[in-house]
């Protein structure tokens, strides 16, 4: 399994190459590296990882419809709200400002 295919496993071994790079121990005491025709990769998931245990098991399809949609409406609908309380609050201040300039005519 390759380490940047967008599964755990591959998630592990970047967060694990992070700690690496930050850290500097790229001396090898914790990273396995190989070297290709554009510098170093380094090979950390098949230390810390089991292979495959870090794979999909399947994908939901539905469910994550569903979880989309009611992410993708709330958070539509909180900054609708949000976005209409502002219009009022800039309409009452206005219609005061004209009330209190009328006022002193």
């Amino acid at each position: 399994m390759d380490p940047g295919q967008g599964t755990r496993a591959g998630a592990a071994a970047y967060s694990i190459y992070v700690v690496c790079v930050f850290t500097n121990v790229l001396s090898g005491c914790c990273c396995k590296t190989s070297n290709m025709s554009n510098g170093q990769v380094i090979r950390a998931a098949q230390m810390f990882v089991k292979q495959g245990a870090g794979a999909s098991k399947g994908v939901n399809l539905k469910a994550e419809m569903l979880m989309g949609l009611t992410l993708g409406i709330g958070v539509g609908l909180t900054w609708k709200v949000y976005h209409w309380n502002e219009k009022r609050k800039q309409a009452e201040y206005y219609t005061t400002l004209a009330r209190l300039e009328k006022q002193k005519e």
